[in-house]
């Protein structure tokens, strides 16, 4: 996905048919940087169907991943290019629809990062056993501005029980949950003394350096994220979503929450993958590591996650 500026002078129109111009300089560009079979443009998408019969090797970020303002796929292959595959390279295990990475990143590696698989406990927070526990995303760590650090986590993986454990219920107890924010669905984990947290790697996804007021995400941007149950997914930030809870009919005050809509597309498909709940959302066009928010909702051609406003506002930032 990752690869050179877009190499077109204008931007396709969405919805718009492009001009017999447009078509023009864009298969002049195309046969500069590759050999192309075939081209469907399909707003808001590209996809390249690349000649798979003539001996040319395309390395990995060495194609423009937007043409015309447009997100482009490349299919380099004799296979139908309908379904797009997870491509992730640095993780233990690479996650597909069938198999999660629970591998224990702590004992292989000495430290957890962002994308690495936490569960919930399988006793209660009264002492019960739990009927089951729950593994969702690591998010990132954060730090206020009373010098409190905390870990980020998918609020409703772990409603049962304030424990957390890596990778697996009977894996490493690593911290408890001391405050939850359930209308952003995170809750924020302290961390025992001596387990060794780090932003710096977040697998295939940019480091996350800075979290983003939803004012700050302009339409358009590329984000990715890299998940447990995943690997890397692609999200390009469409819009914002108010989600009304539900309220008794004689209520007149009318409270909703912020989300940012995104659409799905690229590496990770349509499918939405449990676990992946948890997260960080974290621009891809630029390096400064913006964080745009959580994951929490995929639909079959969008996700949703909630405005960071909040958690901003009450001095928290990312270490």
């Amino acid at each position: 996905m990752r690869g050179p500026p877009d190499p077109l002078p204008f931007s396709f129109r969405r919805w718009t048919q492009p001009t017999d111009e447009q078509l023009e300089v864009l298969a002049v560009e195309l046969a500069r940087i590759c050999n192309p079979f075939r081209v469907h443009i399909l707003c808001p998408d590209l996809i390249v169907e690349l000649c798979a019969d003539d001996q040319k090797v395309y390395q990995p970020g060495s194609l423009p991943r937007r043409i015309g303002g447009f997100a482009v796929h490349y299919h380099h292959g004799t296979d139908p290019f309908g379904k797009l595959s997870v491509r992730s390279q640095q993780r233990l295990i690479v996650p597909t629809t069938s198999i999660q990475d629970k591998s224990d990143y702590l004992h292989a590696r000495q430290e957890l990062c962002p994308g690495v698989c936490v569960s919930s406990g399988t006793a209660s927070n009264v002492g019960q056993y739990a009927t089951f526990a729950m593994s969702t995303t690591a998010g990132i760590m954060l730090r206020n501005n009373r010098g409190d650090e905390r870990l980020t986590v998918s609020n409703h993986g772990f409603l049962h029980s304030d424990d957390v454990y890596h990778p697996i219920p009977q894996g490493t107890h690593i911290g408890e949950i001391d405050e939850r924010w359930q209308a952003l669905d995170i809750a924020l984990v302290k961390l025992n003394p001596s387990v060794r947290f780090t932003n710096a790697k977040y697998f295939e996804s940019k480091v996350p350096r800075r979290l983003l007021y939803r004012s700050q995400i302009p339409l358009g941007v590329f984000f990715a994220l890299d998940g447990m149950s995943s690997g890397m997914l692609w999200f390009q930030s469409q819009g914002v979503t108010m989600m009304f809870p539900r309220r008794p009919h004689n209520m007149t005050e009318i409270s909703f929450h912020k989300m940012i809509l995104y659409q799905q597309f690229g590496n990770g498909g349509m499918e939405r993958n449990e676990g992946t709940c948890g997260a960080a959302i974290v621009e891809d066009d630029t390096d400064d590591g913006g964080v745009a928010g959580f994951f929490w909702e995929a639909y079959p051609h969008y996700a949703i996650s909630p405005c960071l406003n909040g958690l901003i506002d009450r001095g928290w930032m990312v270490i």
